[in-house]
Order: C-alpha cells, then sequence, then structure tokens
C-alpha cells in the first residue's frame, strides 16, 4: 500500500514537472516567432 502511494505522489510529481518544461517550451518558442 505504501509503495501505491508514493508511485501515484511520483507520478503526479512528475506530470506537474513535465506540465511545467512544456509552458517554458511554449514560452520559448512564441518568443522566438
Amino acid at each position: 500500500m505504501f509503495y501505491f502511494c508514493t508511485k501515484q505522489y511520483f507520478m503526479k510529481v512528475s506530470d506537474n514537472v513535465a506540465n511545467t518544461i512544456n509552458k517554458d517550451l511554449l514560452k520559448n518558442i512564441t518568443e522566438y516567432e
């Protein structure tokens, strides 16, 4: 159970990180154009 909870937590965190990176990339792309 503990492992499952931590797995869910890390998946959520990595999703947040990916979203932030995507937003930064989109910002940079729009700035270049």
